[in-house]
């Protein structure tokens, strides 16, 4: 007999889906049959598959070592990688870790190693895995984009996440360098569709707006306008995205801007920012060719200095108020309110003072 206790991390999930996370070789079929005959309990009673755990719940299988060992995953190697100085910040439910450029978020095929495996790798060396939930990265950010990734380590906090995803109330702010003169702040919203085949996605119906103090820097696109154009162009597949700029430092042909990204689509910022004649410096899919090699003859950037990459970089992520009467809520409660932010890359601080963008006053101004 073998027999766990569920713990925090590990509650809210069907009783199935944890005997398959422990079990992985083990069809469906006969877990269900296990529960039906009292082979595996919870709390020493039957229970059917579609049970919810809760924390303290104990869990036991009464079947032979042999039957265990035949349904066990296989032990896997742990990779070799000290990421310990790209965390951020971490707790029991969720690490905030930056991605270096030229990282992928998650696997684009089976023998892909990404920011995913490594974090798995490193929770793995250190610390004992949730049973019945696979930690995971929850949000994604293009190979060649660096900054804050979020990967929950525990069901809670993935479900938490997601809620704060899907309600936008999670803020996620962007440095980017782009091309031409950007002096006021701006709203941009479109309609976004993506080529598949290609992988590449093109804006259309683009608005600009200048901001103004109505328009709140928190503000959010009105879920019924969302669905109500999603719905006219669904057969397109199309996607009405919303993207907000603020200017940081300009030289008169290259500027540095903050951009707050209020929905979250494939190669969103960069493809909104170039159907405004803003493209990324370094872009390959959506830059401006022939713009930037005017711009790099313009201030004579050679070298090191020529950006091998978008120079786009996930900055700053804001948590919003998450408490209520009793003072917590949620397995993210401890970060109600909370901001926190990453240093500019060297890439894109390079490529800054070779244009004569060196005043770097700006990082502790958006950081307030």
């Amino acid at each position: 007999m073998v027999e766990y206790i569920v713990s925090a991390s590990e509650s809210g999930q069907h009783v199935i889906r944890f005997c398959k996370h422990l079990y992985p070789k083990a069809q469906n079929g006969f877990l269900h049959k296990m529960l039906r005959k009292k082979n595996i309990t919870v709390n020493g009673k039957k229970a059917d598959g579609a049970k919810v755990l809760s924390e303290g719940d104990l869990v036991r299988f009464y079947l032979s070592d042999e039957v265990l060992s035949s349904i066990s995953k296989e032990t896997s190697i742990s990779m070799v990688a000290d990421i310990s100085s790209h965390i951020i910040y971490e707790d029991d439910h969720l690490i905030l870790f930056n991605k270096p450029a030229g990282m992928l978020s998650q696997k684009a095929k089976p023998s892909d190693i990404s920011a995913n495996e490594y974090l798995l790798s490193y929770l793995e060396s250190g610390q004992e895995l949730p049973v019945g939930f696979v930690p995971s990265v929850c949000n994604r950010l293009d190979r060649n984009t660096s900054g804050i990734l979020l990967f929950a380590k525990s069901h809670g906090g993935a479900k938490q996440l997601a809620e704060l995803l899907r309600d936008r109330t999670f803020g996620k702010y962007y440095l980017a360098v782009v091309a031409g003169k950007v002096e006021k702040p701006f709203r941009l919203t479109g309609m976004l569709e993506k080529d598949r085949k290609t992988n590449q996605v093109t804006v259309k119906q683009v608005y600009m707006q200048e901001l103004t103090d109505e328009i709140s820097r928190f503000g959010t696109v009105s879920e019924e306008t969302e669905e109500k154009q999603s719905k006219t162009d669904e057969r397109k597949q199309d996607k009405m995205i919303c993207t907000q700029v603020w200017p940081v430092q300009t030289n008169g042909s290259v500027s540095l801007v903050r951009v707050h990204l209020l929905t979250g689509k494939t190669h969103q910022i960069r493809a909104h920012l170039a159907s405004v004649g803003h493209p990324l410096i370094g872009d390959p899919k959506y830059g401006d060719p022939r713009k930037e090699k005017a711009i790099l003859a313009e201030f004579s950037v050679k070298g090191k200095d020529i950006p091998k990459r978008q120079l786009l970089h996930s900055q700053r992520v804001t948590f919003p108020k998450m408490t209520d009467a009793e003072g917590t809520k949620g397995a993210l409660a401890a970060l109600s309110e909370k901001t926190f932010y990453t240093k500019l890359p060297e890439d894109m601080d390079h490529f800054l003072n070779a244009v004569g963008i060196t005043d770097r006053s700006f990082l502790a101004a958006i950081d307030e």
